[in-house]
């Protein structure tokens, strides 16, 4: 028992020699960072209004939900702008994170898209916001989306009524203070003495570009109630418009800021590529004539007809068959398309 007892008080005398350490280390300075005091200069962001559309509202992946409207530009700004002041900024937020709308139970807008391992694809959910819930305002940022220059000022964009008939927007009809108020009344109606408004103008040649360009050009046209949705809007039409939205946000000295809006080919909706993507090698080129043999032959056949009938010169045969000749060269060559 007693060499036991020895052993295991030398085994102890090793282990606590062993933990014997310096432990004197230099003390580490904490860096003191200087703080900074906000403050607002000479701006007024106490009451702050967002006008625009589907940047401002805070609409992605195809729709308008919860999270993106709390992503929203507007919101973010709001949150920085209550560093210097008390104030409250509102939006009209929808029921869910599905997004989509429901018009008397029935479907009217899809759900958002997300990402289902090979692509974008429709959230398979239900939205559960009815565009006939007509919510409590005001409401601090007016984003609507899909809304145009001209439908800042239009009286009834905001009428529940006529939603279905396509006169008004089903965003606004949620959030509006009347059926017959404007975007830009119920924006001044606050007494804002800060604003943002953005992408104005965007819609207007957006719609045109997603359409793929079935729409009209109404340029020389003054009467936007005559547009179709697609249509692209006059240059003056919208000129005036801009200069009253502006001018009516800042009769009272309110500040602003105002945001232009980016190149169409700069959203992610397109991919542009030029006129000649395809590379292809010689005997590709070859190959690929081939299969167009008889296609060339029927052009040429047709306008040495139509030169043998005196219906035309040769001379403009000629140009008529070398425009329609489809060959492949070696190296970049356009794309074969379909088109009225």
């Amino acid at each position: 028992m007693k060499n036991k007892l020895t052993y295991l008080l030398c085994t102890l005398t090793l282990v606590f020699a062993a933990c014997d350490v310096n432990n004197d280390l230099e003390t580490i300075t904490e860096e003191v960072v200087p703080e900074v005091v906000a403050t607002a200069g000479s701006v007024d962001f106490s009451k702050y209004v967002a006008i625009g559309a589907s940047f401002t509202a805070g609409y992605s992946d195809g729709a308008l939900f919860v999270k993106g409207q709390e992503n929203s530009f507007p919101n973010i700004l709001a949150k920085k702008f209550s560093m210097v002041t008390e104030a409250t900024f509102t939006q009209p937020l929808m029921n869910d994170n599905i997004g989509g709308l429901l018009f008397f139970g029935s479907l009217a807008e899809d759900p958002r898209l997300y990402f289902n391992g090979a692509g974008p694809a429709v959230l398979p959910a239900a939205p559960t916001t009815e565009i006939t819930t007509i919510l409590s305002g005001p409401f601090n940022n007016l984003g609507v989306p899909g809304a145009k220059s001209f439908h800042i000022v239009a009286a009834g964009y905001g009428d529940g009524d006529v939603v279905v008939a396509g006169s008004a927007n089903p965003y606004f009809a949620r959030m509006a203070s009347s059926s017959g108020t404007t975007i830009l009344a119920d924006a001044m109606a606050q007494s804002p003495t800060f604003f943002t408004v953005s992408e104005i103008g965007g819609n207007d040649v957006l719609s045109y570009a997603v359409a793929g360009g079935t729409g009209i050009d109404r340029t020389g046209n003054l009467v936007p109630s005559s547009y179709d949705s697609n249509d692209i809007t006059d240059p003056n039409v919208f000129a005036d418009v801009f200069s009253t939205i502006i001018n009516t946000l800042t009769a009272d000295n309110a500040k602003g800021v105002v945001a232009t809006v980016p190149s169409i080919t700069d959203l992610p909706h397109f991919t542009t590529v030029p006129y000649n993507p395809v590379p292809l090698d010689a005997a590709t080129a070859a190959a690929v004539n081939a299969g167009y043999t008889l296609y060339n032959a029927g052009i040429q056949n047709a306008f040495s007809a139509l030169v043998s009938g005196n219906l035309i010169t040769q001379e403009q045969a000629d140009a008529e068959i070398e425009k329609r000749t489809i060959l492949f060269v070696e190296g970049q060559n356009a794309v074969v398309l379909i088109d009225e």
